[in-house]
C-alpha cells in the first residue's frame, strides 16, 4: 500500500516486557483510509482484537509469562518489525543449604533445579573448597572437593545459582 502513499508507523518502536508478561498497547499511525495489519509468528505473543484496520488507532497484545531465559520475538506491522524483548523468568533451587565434611576432606555435590535453558554458575568463597564444573544450563549438579583440614573445625560457603551453601568441616 506504500505505492498509494499509505505507510504505517508505530510507537513504541521496541517493546520490553517483564518476566510476568502482561498486556501492552502499540499506537499505529497511518493516514485515514490507509490499511495496516499486525501479525506475529512468536508463540508467546498474542495480538488482541482484529490485528488490522485503517487509519491511526492502536493494537493490543498479550505477552505470556516467562519461566525460562530472556527471549526475543517480534510483531510485523505492515511489513515493518517491532522487536519484543522479555526478561528472564528463571528461578533456581539447590538440593541442600548445608554440607558437613570430615577432617580428612572429601567430595560432595549440590543439585541445582531450574527450567531448561536457564544458565547458572557457582563460586567457592573459601580456598579449601574447590569446585568442578562451576557452570551449567538447566537443572544439573555441581561437584566440590574439600581439602583435608590441618587444624580446627572450619566453615565456608559456596554460592550456586545465587543460593548460599554452607560447608562445615570437622577438626583434626
Amino acid at each position: 500500500n506504500e505505492a498509494w502513499g499509505c505507510r504505517a508507523s508505530f510507537s513504541p518502536t521496541t517493546l520490553r516486557a517483564g518476566a510476568a508478561g502482561g498486556n501492552s498497547t502499540v499506537q499505529i499511525g497511518s493516514m485515514p483510509g490507509c490499511p495496516w495489519s499486525a501479525t506475529t509468528g512468536t508463540s508467546w505473543i498474542t495480538i488482541t482484537g482484529a490485528g488490522r484496520g485503517t487509519g491511526a488507532t492502536q493494537v493490543g497484545l498479550v505477552v505470556a509469562p516467562n519461566s525460562g531465559p530472556a527471549r526475543e520475538g517480534s510483531l510485523a506491522i505492515s511489513g515493518s518489525s517491532l522487536p519484543v524483548a522479555q526478561a528472564s523468568g528463571c528461578t533456581y533451587a539447590v538440593s541442600a543449604s548445608i554440607h558437613a565434611v570430615g577432617a580428612a576432606g572429601g567430595t560432595g555435590s549440590v543439585s541445582v533445579s531450574t527450567a531448561g535453558g536457564c544458565p547458572w554458575s557457582a563460586a567457592s568463597n573459601a580456598t579449601w573448597i574447590i569446585l568442578e564444573a562451576p557452570t551449567g544450563v538447566g537443572s544439573g549438579s555441581m561437584t566440590f572437593t574439600v581439602v583435608a583440614s590441618e587444624g580446627g573445625a572450619r566453615s565456608g560457603t559456596l554460592t550456586a545459582a545465587g543460593q548460599v551453601i554452607t560447608i562445615t568441616q570437622a577438626s583434626r
